[in-house]
């Protein structure tokens, strides 16, 4: 039965990205159960393959290796626990600017005899540090403890020994509330002698030596106003004696700590190594958890899966490298599989996709909406923050960052962005005359937004149509791919015609034509008839069809609050200029005068003109940040987007905590 389905095949299916999204095919896959873990790592290093968890079926059931998983978890837990302990007296000098370390990919993915070695000395060191120090840790408290204890009482010249019952006398320390001192000294006489200490706190430290005669009875009295016994230790020395003893023990364990440390500190050299290890063992739980995904017969394992179409030579090739015979079968995936989306763009636009991931994964069958919120969105972030010596210190300190701390995934796409944004607030910055504010007096090349508001405004509300619509087209297009054409037609192209209306309702009033004018309102008029007769046609009956189609008349309160909402990019705008305007104006006020208080002033003024230019360029790059996405998310993705997509996962080398050679 096993020979009949293990044969070497051949298959080359080719595939191009669809929109931004990469094309899938479904693979399914059958190799010899010696040869699994051989080929898993294989396609590991291949990295163009996600494995499927298999149902089990009649005859297959599911790969068991908890075992192992479970010693690959054990030892990664101990592999971080020992990171944990020396990572805290690694001194070396880190900043935010500081990069990852370099490794080549070869000592990640295998580890030599020597390597293991060492690592297994760094994972003994590390316990040993930490139990030693935890011991120095439990000890040094417990002498602080009883130090504590015994300065209450450090006046007092009786040895700890001597504080106890004898044959006729009976001495103990205890602790009394201030306010029932004079109550406690009404009990002191000739047979009951109470010391007080000197105390600075709340409570009373006090001292009692009594005759046994009257023991149980000063007892009783001192217990009913609140008295309460000090345990101290017994030794045989005075409070003081003992707490100089127990100073010098704190100092031996301190000396110990220090010892521990500058081992630690040592060992925080080598850290390198344990972090290589742990990427090495999380690269062995993957595969192993692969391994638990497969299908399993007495003889074979059947792999399933998904693998990117421009990636199946690489997945064949893997498979011949490490299997002796294998079954290999390469399809399409059906609309009922949970087919991932995996989404590669152009450099330029790679950046922004950063923006949907923070918002969903497109659907598979849907398409990245990265090439036209790109366009926006770097209009969007530059408008808001609008200014020309702002955008090129954005510039300037991304590319440091880029440069010297070599980022990469999330982290390196926003910062990308905001690179690539920073131009455009160059751009908008000279077009609106923004240069720190008002700083340099230089004249704004198109308008400036605080003197001219209105034309600001316009621009604004007129970009935003033009996003809108842009995003109506893209949900006909949607449409026209699901060959739903009453929706494409009827639910956005009714809305689009009415958009369009409204641009050449304002063109034709501006420029006086007034045939624009009117087909604007004939726009307007099929629109709103075009809603009205279909928006109700999935109800039954000839009313409710009319209803419903005259419900959607209200989605027009929608639009209009889609674009308003555009108007915070001049509120945007506006709060940029007028905030660097008054830290100028502040600093300007403080020049003034002559002798030694314009020095002060000149000062004070430096200080307030830089920290608040470096507060409004980040508050307001902040809020250009949030808005613009907000703008994407609210106002365009809505008419088009699908999301709940599932991200594409391969299995392979990647990592985060190295730079790979």
């Amino acid at each position: 039965k096993t020979a009949h389905y293990i044969k070497q095949t051949k298959k080359k299916i080719g595939g191009e990205a669809r929109m931004a999204i990469v094309e899938m095919k479904k693979v399914s896959a059958i190799v010899m159960k010696k040869d699994a873990r051989k080929v898993l790592a294989s396609l590991q290093e291949a990295g163009v393959a996600e494995i499927s968890q298999i149902e089990p079926k009649e005859q297959l059931s599911v790969q068991d290796n908890s075992t192992e998983i479970s010693r690959l978890e054990s030892e990664l837990q101990e592999t971080r626990y020992a990171i944990g302990v020396i990572k805290r007296y690694d001194h070396s000098k880190k900043s935010f600017l500081t990069p990852r370390p370099e490794i080549s990919a070869s000592k990640l993915k295998e580890e030599d005899e020597d390597a293991a070695t060492a690592i297994d000395a760094l994972m003994q060191s590390a316990k040993s540090i930490d139990e030693n120090i935890n011991a120095i840790r439990q000890k040094s408290a417990k002498l602080l403890s009883l130090k504590a204890q015994l300065e209450q009482f450090s006046e007092l010249d009786v040895k700890l020994t001597d504080i106890s019952e004898s044959k006729y006398v009976t001495a103990f320390c205890g602790i009394a509330p201030k306010e029932n001192i004079r109550q406690i000294k009404e009990i002191s006489d000739e047979l009951c002698e109470i010391t007080f200490m000197n105390s600075a706190n709340e409570l009373q430290p006090i001292f009692v030596l009594m005759h046994n005669s009257v023991a149980e009875e000063k007892r009783m009295a001192l217990k009913e106003l609140g008295v309460v016994d000090a345990v101290l230790e017994k030794a045989d020395a005075t409070p003081a004696e003992r707490i100089k003893q127990l100073d010098s023990d704190l100092a031996k364990l301190g000396e110990e700590r220090l010892a521990q440390e500058k081992v630690a500190e040592e060992e925080a050299k080598k850290l390198v190594t344990l972090m290589a290890h742990e990427v090495h063992l999380e690269y062995c739980l993957r595969r192993e958890t692969a391994l638990a995904k497969l299908g399993e017969t007495k003889k074979v394992n059947v792999i399933e899966g998904y693998v990117r179409a421009d990636g199946t030579d690489k997945l064949e090739a893997a498979l011949q490298n490490a299997a002796e015979a294998y079954y290999l079968d390469i399809t399409d995936p059906t609309e009922e599989d949970d087919t991932p989306t995996l989404i590669v763009n152009k450099s330029a636009l790679t950046p922004f996709e950063a923006v949907d991931e923070m918002y969903d994964t497109p659907a598979y069958r849907g398409i990245d909406p990265v090439f036209i919120m790109a366009p926006f969105y770097f209009i969007f972030f530059g408008m808001m923050l609008s200014d020309a010596v702002y955008g090129a210190i954005i510039a300037i300190g991304s590319l440091i960052v880029l440069k010297l701390r070599q980022p990469d995934g999330m982290f390196r796409k926003v910062t990308m962005m905001i690179f690539i944004c920073s131009f455009s607030t160059i751009i908008w910055g000279i077009l609106f005359g923004g240069y720190m504010g008002d700083l340099f007096g230089i004249d704004a090349a198109l308008f400036n937004p605080i003197e001219s508001a209105l034309n600001m405004l316009i621009l604004c509300i007129a970009v935003g149509i033009i996003h809108i619509m842009v995003a109506l087209v893209m949900g006909m297009y949607m449409a026209a791919r699901k060959k739903d054409w009453m929706a494409m037609i009827f639910d956005k192209g009714m809305w689009f015609l009415i958009m369009l209306a409204i641009v050449l309702f304002a063109l034709g009033s501006v420029a006086g034509i007034s045939v624009l004018s009117t087909a604007a309102v004939v726009m307007v008029i099929v629109g709103a008839l075009g809603l009205l007769f279909t928006q109700g046609r999935h109800k039954k009956g000839i009313v409710k069809k009319f209803v419903g189609g005259l419900a959607s008349w209200y989605d027009i309160t929608s639009y209009i609050s889609d674009i308003l909402s555009y108007s915070r990019i001049f509120g945007m705008a506006l709060a940029t200029s007028v905030i660097a305007m008054v830290f100028n104006t502040i600093a300007g006020m403080l020049t003034g005068g002559g002798g030694f208080m314009a020095i002060i002033g000149w000062i004070f003024a430096i200080v307030i003109f830089a920290v608040g230019h470096i507060f409004n360029m980040f508050i307001s790059g902040l809020g250009a940040f949030v808005h613009s996405m907000r703008l994407q998310y609210i106002e365009s993705f809505t008419k088009f987007f699908e999301g709940g997509g599932r991200p594409f996962k391969p299995l392979d080398y990647s990592t985060r905590v190295f730079r790979i050679k």
